[in-house]
C-alpha cells in the first residue's frame, strides 16, 4: 500500500474495452468473507468483498476507507464514497481505496500456482458514465502485495489515485472494477468478480447532494443496461 506504486505502472496503456464478459457464469457473493483470510497490511478485517468463487479459484473486490473499515457496501456489489482526500496520503490519491484477493488454490488439496493462469485486474478511470478501462495483472505489477500459500494467494490495498496521476479527488463520478482469472491460453475464463464505486460529493448542501446521488444511480443503471446487450 504505497505510492510508490504510480512508478511501477507508468507505461500501462489505457484501453476502451467492453469487460462485462458473459463467458464466466457464476453467482457473486456479496459482502462475503476471503479464504484463508485477510493477509495484507495489519489490523484489516474480513468481510464485505464481492466474491466469485469457481474452479478451485476465488476472486474478490471490495472497497474502503483506510484506517477507518468503512465499507459503505449496498450489498449488491456497489460502494458509496467522499471525494477528498485522505489525511494518510499528503493530498495524493482519492479518499477511498480498492482491496482485491485473489486465491487459486482456494481448496488448499492442490498446487496451482499463479504462473499457470492469466491474471487481469480492469479498472474504469472515467469518471463519468463513459468507460475507459486500465488493464493489468497485479499480481505481476504490484511489488508489494501479501502473497500466501506457496504463491497461489495474493492481496492488496491501493488507491485510484496512485495509479493515476494527475488525479482529481475532487470529482464525483463512477468507478467500475473488474477482477478476472482464465486459463493460460486466456480462452476461458474460470472466475471473475466486480464492482462499482460511486463517488459523490463531499460537504455539497441537501439539494445538491440529492441530485448527485441520483445521477450515479442513472448512470449505474445505463452501465448495467448497456452490459446486458452486450
Amino acid at each position: 500500500m504505497t505510492k510508490q506504486l504510480v512508478k511501477v505502472v507508468t507505461g500501462i496503456s489505457l484501453l476502451a474495452v467492453l469487460i462485462f464478459s458473459n463467458n464466466a457464469k457464476s453467482d457473486l457473493i456479496y459482502d462475503g468473507d476471503i479464504s484463508p483470510g485477510v493477509i495484507f497490511g495489519s489490523g484489516n478485517g474480513n468481510g464485505f468483498f464481492v466474491i466469485d468463487a469457481q474452479n478451485d479459484i476465488e476472486v474478490a473486490l471490495r472497497a474502503k476507507v483506510p484506517y477507518a473499515s468503512e465499507y459503505n457496501s449496498d450489498g449488491a456489489g456497489n460502494y458509496n464514497m467522499l471525494t477528498g482526500e485522505h489525511p494518510r496520503w499528503g493530498g495524493v490519491g482519492a479518499a477511498w481505496n480498492f482491496e482485491f484477493a485473489i486465491n487459486v488454490n482456494a481448496d488448499g488439496l492442490n498446487n496451482e500456482m499463479f504462473s499457470n493462469y492469466l491474471i487481469s485486474l480492469a479498472i474504469d478511470l472515467d469518471p463519468s458514465i463513459g468507460q475507459s478501462f486500465l488493464m493489468f495483472d497485479p499480481v505481476s505489477v504490484f511489488a508489494d502485495n501479501a502473497i500466501g500459500n506457496n504463491n497461489s494467494v495474493a492481496q492488496n490495498s491501493m488507491n485510484i489515485g496512485w495509479l493515476m496521476q494527475p488525479f482529481d479527488n475532487s470529482v464525483a463520478g463512477i468507478y467500475d472494477f473488474v477482477l478476472t482469472v482464465t486459463d493460460i491460453t486466456g480462452a476461458d475464463i474460470l472466475a471473475e468478480t466486480r464492482m462499482t464505486v460511486n463517488v459523490t460529493a463531499a460537504n455539497v448542501s441537501e439539494p445538491a447532494s440529492i441530485f448527485i446521488l441520483s445521477m450515479s444511480i442513472l448512470g449505474l443503471a445505463i452501465r448495467r443496461k448497456l452490459s446486458q446487450k452486450a
